[in-house]
C-alpha cells in the first residue's frame, strides 16, 4: 500500500507542479530528485557517492539545466506540489529499491503486487477529482477510444515496470539520470528528425 500511495503522489504532484508552474520551475524540480535523492540514500540506505559520481551528476545536472530550464515562474500552489513531488518521488523510487532489495522480488512481481490497490485508489479518487462534471461516468466511448485507451494501459504498464526494473538493478540515482538522460534524447531527435529548434 505504501508504494502504490508513492507512486500515486509522485505521479500526480509532478502533474500538478506542471500545471501550476512554468516548465522552466517544473524542470528545475525534476533536477532537484538527484540531490535529494543523493542525500536519502546516504542516509537511509547507507549508499555513498565516489567524488567522481558526485562530480558526474554536477555535470549532468549543471547540462540539463541550461538546455531546458528556460523561464521560472512559480506560485506558492505551484512551489509546494513541486516540493512534495520531489519527496514523494524520492521515497517512492527509494522504498521501491529497498523492497526488491529485501524481498527479493522482480520490477515485474512490483509492480503486479501494487496494481491493484493503485486501482482501488485511483477509482475512488479520479471521478471525485475530475473537473468536468460527470467527465469519464458521461463521456461517449467510441471503438477507437476504447482501443486508444487499451493501447494507453498497455503502454502504462511498460512505462510502470520499466523504473522499478531499472531501479532494482540499479540505483534509484541512476533512474534519475536515465530520466534526465531520456529528455535530452527527445530534444535531439525533435532536432534531427523534426529540425525543431533546440533553444
Amino acid at each position: 500500500l505504501q508504494l502504490a500511495i508513492g507512486d500515486i503522489g509522485s505521479i500526480v504532484f509532478s502533474n500538478w507542479s506542471l500545471l501550476y508552474n512554468s516548465v522552466g520551475m517544473y524542470q528545475i524540480f525534476k533536477l532537484l530528485n538527484i540531490p535529494f535523492m543523493c542525500v536519502v540514500e546516504t542516509v537511509w540506505l547507507h549508499s555513498t557517492f565516489s567524488t567522481a559520481i558526485k562530480l558526474s551528476l554536477a555535470v549532468i545536472l549543471g547540462g540539463i539545466a541550461m538546455a531546458t530550464v528556460t523561464d521560472v515562474e512559480y506560485n506558492p500552489v505551484g512551489l509546494s506540489h513541486g516540493l512534495t513531488a520531489v519527496v514523494t518521488t524520492t521515497l517512492y523510487q527509494v522504498l521501491v529499491k529497498r523492497t526488491t532489495g529485501d524481498k527479493g522480488i522482480s520490477g515485474l512481481q512490483l509492480t503486479y503486487c501494487t496494481a491493484l490497490p493503485k486501482a482501488c485508489i485511483l477509482a475512488i479518487f479520479v471521478p471525485v477529482m475530475e473537473n468536468d462534471p460527470g467527465g469519464l461516468l458521461t463521456y461517449q466511448y467510441t471503438p477507437l477510444i476504447v482501443c486508444m485507451i487499451a493501447m494507453t494501459c498497455i503502454l502504462g504498464i511498460v512505462a510502470a515496470t520499466t523504473p522499478a526494473m531499472i531501479i532494482q538493478s540499479t540505483t534509484p540515482v541512476t533512474f534519475q539520470v536515465v530520466g534526465h538522460a531520456k529528455t535530452c534524447l527527445v530534444f535531439l531527435s525533435g532536432f534531427i528528425f523534426f529540425h525543431a529548434p533546440v533553444i
